[in-house]
């Protein structure tokens, strides 16, 4: 039967669903690089980031990510011309996705944290357990244990798997981040030099 997983932003004005989720045809990890550490300043949302800075990330195809109810409030960034599109709910500042700077994106990284736990259930169970860290080396206080400092070809690999089946199953598309026409439901807003600096620190 569908394994369908329910999502709901942070004030619950936009929610929607994994359908038909299967833990080996997502990937989930932990990222604690700087780019993942700065959205989240930016955004105001430094609450969905561990005690070393990583954000638990779900990335499943685009075509199975549906949101049935507040998909007018999604809007995008980018911290820089060629980054990837970084999706939040403009209602609560809530991180909603992270997909290539493409309409045919492979993926949307979703934060785990969206994931609107039933009570008695717990993420490891509706998801399956992560299956690693990486970009360690950005982690506040150093690396964590059983993070890679960058990634592993080993945990490359097993990520790249499901991706490209992805890509070659046709589930770029449809995505709840692009129209019919390919275009973005919401246009991207590139952050200045210096305001990108500024959240990075340096």
């Amino acid at each position: 039967m569908p394994n369908d997983i329910p999502l709901r932003c942070k004030c619950g004005a936009v929610r929607g669903r994994f359908t038909d989720y299967r833990p080996e045809r997502a990937n989930r990890v932990t990222c604690y690089c700087d780019d993942c550490q700065a959205f989240a300043r930016w955004l105001g949302r430094t609450d969905v980031l561990d005690a070393h800075g990583g954000s638990d990330i779900v990335q499943v195809a685009p075509a199975s990510l549906v949101f049935d109810a507040g998909a007018e409030h999604l809007r995008c960034m980018q911290l820089g011309p060629k980054g990837p599109y970084r999706w939040y709910t403009a209602c609560c500042k809530q991180p909603a996705g992270n997909t290539l700077a493409r309409a045919r994106s492979p993926f949307a990284g979703v934060v785990a944290g969206m994931v609107d736990v039933p009570a008695g259930s717990s993420l490891d169970a509706l998801l399956g357990p992560s299956v690693g860290g990486v970009h360690g080396r950005f982690a506040v206080g150093g690396c964590p244990p059983g993070a890679d400092a960058k990634i592993s070809f080993g945990l490359l690999w097993r990520m790249a798997r499901p991706l490209f089946k992805n890509w070659i199953g046709g589930r770029s598309l449809p995505s709840p981040f692009v129209r019919p026409d390919e275009t973005l439901v919401s246009p991207s807003e590139v952050i200045t030099r210096e305001a990108r600096a500024a959240l990075y620190g340096r």
